[in-house]
């Protein structure tokens, strides 16, 4: 990333020593002047460099090689200050707000360079350089107020989040515009896939290892494997052609998400500021006296900076919801350039024709951007009333009514917005994407590792093929959520199609899902096979997916029966279900004809009670007209029923004649026996009239 280092490494222990002692001093200075310690270091690589005692060399001793990991644990560390959740947090407002306050200044610097004379790649760093605020700088100026908990400094907060982490995306096409670069679409792709394999694979291996560390009584020693798991994911990103900075800061991305994200981040502090140390210092041994024509070239920079500070928070801040005043003040409070600027130019060392100009210039922006950020910042108001004084009312007007359309308000910017879950399908696309990523990239290692003292196992491998085996997981996931998603779409289809089948719709679901699962690992372990024995490997690495894929077809062959068995079984009680329904309608008539006899029964025996009372006083008369009311009552009823009985029976003889014809002799009994009911009813009534 940073150039080749020197093979005369020279310093020893006094160099170290000097170079520490005279940073530690100037950094203290600064810090006492209320300014950040890392202009003190890099001002002590201007006193120790060529400028004054000579005492350092650019790109000689081994200032340069710990300069080299400091940045690379400072992009680990910036890493493990995100995750996923903090990501969430910042919100639609954030997101915004950070994008336009990249680009604005992007441009603008751009164009300043291209006016000064620049060549085009000079001119995209430099408009590169001023993309990032320094989140050291602001995050120390917010706490030396002791204003961090003031709806400004906790939106800025928000901001850099997302701007660290799209600082490491411009130092990834920074490093496509190296001549000997790939193609800046294969380097995306490539990085981008990088990204999700080593983001899983951390966050997966390391959850495991470091619990075993914890476990065996040595947590202690889990800053160091952080550090290690860093510098190796970086070199890994260098092999391929990408920035180290990419693989450093998304390993401690990954670290981050991990149960002791937190510890690793404190107990790194020591050895972080250390190297970072060195790091400053040697950028400022490259610093050289900058002439007049950089000075005025600063000048104009610092002047298209802060314009387009308050170009995107001053227009932009009101759109997302803030009020005028706080976009104003959050512009100036994100004044600050610093680390990023320095990277970004030490990055473009072998890319820029004037690297000397470069880092000059660099140096000079983080100290003026830092001098007047805390002016500005105090002055926030007034400069808000001159900007909108300026700020035509018509615009003010559009930006209140596209704000209170896109209904963000200031709020979104602390809490943000997530959403609750993925469904299976979005679950399944994030798996396969990280199945083909870590596929992808192990296709890229290419490197050999000696064996030879592991039983059994070839002498060399690749390190692509070592990485193979943590594919599994996420297949595994993948395979079991199209499980679940084929299991409920069969269970919902059967359940619409059959109500009456419920228990037996989820068995038929759950064997329709096993046998997707084991057509599909069938599926794969032949081509993984295949794929292995065309690769000629040893016979030894060929047997064990060959194995995978014979259990596979076993699993699969015994769900295919499975679920023949339970279509037999759905076919004889769907016979059945078609048959009680067919007979449940009957069932219900006799029920109600039951009640109404029973009825018929008590009425008799009022009918009977009121003619013997009659009877017994004289009145023969009128127990003659009570007798003839109730028989003809009694007889209307009976033929209503007898009627109903015969067409329900004969509906019900036809209906399951139709369901199944093996059952006609039942149904001829049951039509003879509805017959002979008819008979019955027919004689009671005879009897009684």
């Amino acid at each position: 990333m940073f150039g080749l280092l020197s093979s005369e490494i020279s310093l020893g222990i006094i160099e170290i020593g000097v170079v520490v002692f005279v940073a530690l001093i100037l950094g203290q200075l600064f810090t006492r002047l209320k300014f950040a310690s890392s202009i003190g270091y890099i001002l002590a690589g201007v006193v120790l460099g060529p400028l004054v005692f000579n005492f350092l060399v650019p790109g000689h001793g081994i200032a340069p090689l710990f300069g080299e990991i400091g940045i690379l644990l400072l992009l680990f560390y910036l890493g493990l200050e995100l995750s996923i959740k903090k990501f969430k947090e910042s919100g639609l407002a954030a997101f915004i707000l950070s994008c336009v306050e990249m680009a604005t200044p992007f441009a603008l610097a751009f164009l300043v360079a291209r006016f000064f004379g620049f060549e085009l790649v000079d001119s995209i760093i430099i408009g590169a350089m001023l993309t990032a605020t320094s989140t050291v700088m602001v995050v120390k100026f917010v706490m030396d107020r002791g204003i961090i908990k003031e709806k400004e400094p906790r939106a800025g907060i928000s901001i850099l989040v997302l701007e660290d982490f799209f600082a490491i995306l411009v130092l990834v096409f920074i490093s496509s515009l190296a001549p000997s670069a790939a193609p800046l679409q294969k380097t995306i792709f490539d990085g981008l896939l990088f990204v999700i394999a080593m983001f899983f694979v951390i966050s997966k291996v390391s959850g495991f290892l470091i619990n075993y560390l914890d476990a065996r009584g040595h947590a202690d020693k889990m800053s160091l494997y952080a550090i290690g798991v860093g510098i190796l994911v970086a070199f890994f990103g260098g092999t391929l052609g990408l920035t180290t900075a990419l693989g450093a800061y998304f390993a401690g991305f990954a670290l981050a998400e991990t149960p002791y994200g937190e510890r690793i981040k404190r107990e790194i502090g020591f050895i972080r500021e250390f190297f970072i140390l060195f790091f400053f210092v040697s950028f400022g041994a490259t610093v050289t006296v900058p002439g007049l024509s950089v000075l005025w070239l600063l000048l104009a920079l610092v002047v298209a900076y802060v314009i387009s500070k308050l170009f995107s928070y001053g227009v932009f801040g009101p759109i997302v919801g803030l009020s005028p005043e706080s976009s104003m003040k959050l512009g100036m409070l994100m004044i600050p350039i610093g680390e990023f600027s320095i990277i970004i130019a030490t990055a473009a060392k072998d890319i820029v024709q004037d690297y000397a100009t470069l880092s000059s210039l660099a140096f000079l922006l983080t100290i003026v951007s830092t001098l007047i950020s805390p002016k500005l910042y105090d002055n926030g108001d007034k400069i808000a009333k001159f900007f909108y004084s300026f700020y035509p009312k018509s615009f003010q007007d559009f930006t209140l009514r596209v704000s209170k359309s896109i209904g963000e308000k200031f709020e979104g910017i602390i809490s943000g917005t997530s959403k609750s879950g993925y469904s299976s399908i979005e679950r399944i696309v994030l798996n396969l994407v990280t199945v083909f990523a870590v596929f992808y990239v192990s296709t890229l290692f290419t490197q050999q590792v000696d064996l030879s003292f592991l039983p059994l196992l070839p002498r060399q491998i690749s390190i692509g093929l070592l990485l193979l085996p943590v594919i599994i997981w996420p297949l595994y996931k993948s395979i079991d959520e199209l499980r679940v998603l084929v299991k409920n779409s069969c269970e919902e289809t059967l359940l619409k199609a059959f109500p009456s089948m419920q228990s037996h719709s989820k068995l038929t679901a759950q064997s329709a899902s096993s046998v997707f699962t084991g057509l599909l690992l069938s599926l794969i372990g032949l081509v993984v096979t295949l794929t292995v024995y065309y690769a000629e490997y040893d016979l030894l690495i060929v047997f064990f997916p060959l194995l995978y894929t014979l259990v596979a077809i076993m699993y699969f062959s015994r769900s295919v029966y499975s679920l023949f068995e339970h279509y037999e079984v759905g076919e004889n009680l769907l016979s059945m279900a078609e048959g009680n329904s067919a007979v449940e309608p009957l069932s219900r008539e006799f029920q109600e004809h039951s009640k109404k006899l029973s009825a018929l029964y008590q009425e008799r025996q009022e009918a009977q009670e009121k003619i013997q009372s009659s009877l017994q006083l004289g009145n023969v008369a009128k127990a003659r007209l009570l007798l003839l009311q109730f028989k003809k009552r009694e007889r209307k009823l009976l033929d209503e029923l007898v009627e109903l009985d015969v067409s329900s029976g004969e509906k019900a003889i036809k209906q399951l004649e139709r369901i199944n014809a093996r059952d006609y002799s039942k149904l001829s009994r049951f039509k003879k026996e509805n017959t002979q009911t008819k008979r019955a009813l027919e004689e009671y009534l005879k009897q009684n009239l």
